[in-house]
């Protein structure tokens, strides 16, 4: 297990020395819409490790919490009627215009509606990073999961709008 950890480290210390640009980590939150009937808008967390691995491109990976609201169930103590949506999720990130990015991967998650049962899905986003120092900033991003057999929906397109606080590392 040492030796998997060594290897880790190394693998993150070297692509990050090899970067134009620095690695990055972000936790925040936002609003979720389910692009569908029957659902209401609701909250979700996030937390993103941004690997550099170019000047403009970076290996995304994020762990999410969403839930989703569901329409005309009013929670009852001790009853919980939204699902939840547990993701961890991998893809790439790409800049362009200097803070503007485009970002698309691949998620598995536990998605609780009704039972839990694990989905692989694709999400796809873009965004802007604003930094007001050289090491500390706010990113403000929309994303989209689309999730098949979601409920009594084929398709379920789920947006999310956030704002996470930003920190750059690695900058030489």
């Amino acid at each position: 297990m040492k030796h998997l950890y060594l290897f880790i480290i190394l693998l993150i210390t070297s692509i990050s020395l090899h970067a134009q640009k620095a690695s990055s980590l972000s936790i925040g939150g936002g609003l979720t819409y389910p692009a569908a009937q029957n659902y209401n808008l609701s909250w979700f967390t996030s937390l993103h490790w941004n690997l550099a691995l170019g000047q403009k491109t970076s290996f995304d990976t994020h762990i999410d919490l969403a839930e989703i609201g569901v329409e005309d169930y009013a929670d009852a103590i001790g009853v919980e009627n939204d699902h939840n949506v547990y993701q961890f999720g991998t893809g790439l990130r790409h800049y362009f215009l200097k803070d503007f990015f485009a970002n698309a991967g691949v998620s598995a998650a536990i998605v609780n509606d009704s039972e839990a049962s694990i989905r692989i899905f694709p999400n796809l986003g873009i965004g802007f990073d604003l930094f007001l120092t050289e090491r500390h900033g706010i990113e403000i991003s929309l994303k989209n999961d689309l999730i098949k057999n979601f409920g009594n929906h084929r398709y379920l397109s789920i947006f999310s709008l956030g704002a996470a606080y930003k920190f750059r590392y690695g900058i030489r």
